[in-house]
């Protein structure tokens, strides 16, 4: 589809790439709070864009699940609470068990030992880190991991889940979750991929995403 654009089109694609990535980040940092309504006008202000850029924009929010659309009501930023952590998690238990096991068979040692610079470089930025930067080095150990399983539906499937699960990390972490244990917990996966035997890759990544599920649930 790329291949066909135009300057003008591609310039545009290029403009709503930037506004969903601003966007994305006003949602997960909690600036613009769960349940408040889309008013087109005031983002374009905010964000210095068009209509055009900032609708193509909202459109693939609404497909990471972090803006609701209702018809004949407009849009609105995706609501986070306790059903929208149950649903979340148990959706990444699913899917990342089963990259697990797949990373267990798959990823070459090069990409374990990227999972080992992700999690130092984690453990480096320690609890004085930027809370953004945080849930971003935590999300990218995720999907390095999506990735390295060699499955791209399986890899989309996780990646839409990143924005919901990035604001429900930044919601825990700002209300006093410490990081230590997320990446200790994220050695003990990398342990496990590398003995290479699926079940126990599976296993270790579950219990991981459940333990990472009742902390933020304590915040709520």
């Amino acid at each position: 589809m790329l291949s066909g654009l135009g300057p003008e089109d591609a310039s545009a694609d290029r403009i709503s790439d930037r506004v969903a990535h601003d966007l994305r980040r006003l949602i997960i940092t909690l600036e613009l709070r769960p349940g408040a309504p889309i008013i087109e006008t005031t983002l374009m202000q905010r964000l210095g864009c068009g209509r055009t850029p900032l609708r193509e924009a909202l459109h693939r929010l609404v497909e990471e699940y972090l803006v609701r659309s209702v018809p004949r009501r407009g849009m609105t930023v995706a609501e986070i609470g306790i059903f929208e952590l149950q649903q979340a998690y148990e959706a990444r238990q699913a899917i990342e068990g089963l990259l697990a096991r797949l990373v267990s068979e798959r990823a070459t040692d090069q990409q374990l030992d990227d999972l080992d610079e992700t999690t130092r470089a984690m453990e480096r930025a320690g609890e004085a880190a930027d809370l953004f930067d945080t849930v971003q080095r935590d999300i990218l150990f995720h999907s390095l991991i999506a990735d390295a399983g060699g499955n791209l539906y399986v890899r989309d499937a996780f990646r839409r889940l990143a924005g919901p699960t990035m604001r429900l990390m930044y919601f825990a972490h700002s209300h006093g979750q410490m990081i230590a244990q997320t990446y200790i917990e994220h050695r003990d996966v990398i342990a496990a991929l590398r003995t290479r035997i699926p079940a126990d890759a599976e296993r270790v990544m579950r219990t991981h995403i459940a333990r990472a599920k009742e902390r933020i649930l304590q915040k709520l």
